[in-house]
């Protein structure tokens, strides 16, 4: 047995840790949307044993309700909102490590 072992951390925990950051902020109503759509993938998981591959595949491709593909902008900014819910836990010592997950090109416009 090892001493010193840190307590599992669920997913969910991390999410509200997540909001209660974001509160005072004006998006918040995009975060809230954000970490609904996250504990749909990854509800009921300890945190710790999460992947970037897992992430990286969490990440929508398709929007719902118009069957069209999710640009590369939008996707950027959930993967920034999951990756701030893993440096928050990482902060607090409830992970090791924070999992890589690469951010996606996009377009430049000019």
């Amino acid at each position: 047995m090892k001493l010193n072992k840190k307590p599992q951390r669920l997913f969910e925990e991390v999410v509200i840790l997540f909001l209660k950051d974001g509160k005072e902020q004006k998006s918040f109503s995009v975060k809230q949307a954000r970490a609904e759509y996250f504990l749909s993938k990854f509800s009921g998981r300890e945190l710790s044993f999460i992947t970037g591959e897992e992430i990286l595949k969490s990440l929508p491709v398709i929007v719902e309700k118009t069957c069209k593909k999710v640009s590369n902008a939008t996707i950027n900014r959930y993967r920034a909102d999951i990756m701030r819910m893993f440096s928050l836990a990482y902060k607090l010592d409830w992970i090791d490590s924070v999992p890589f997950v690469q951010e996606l090109k996009s377009l430049k416009l000019e």
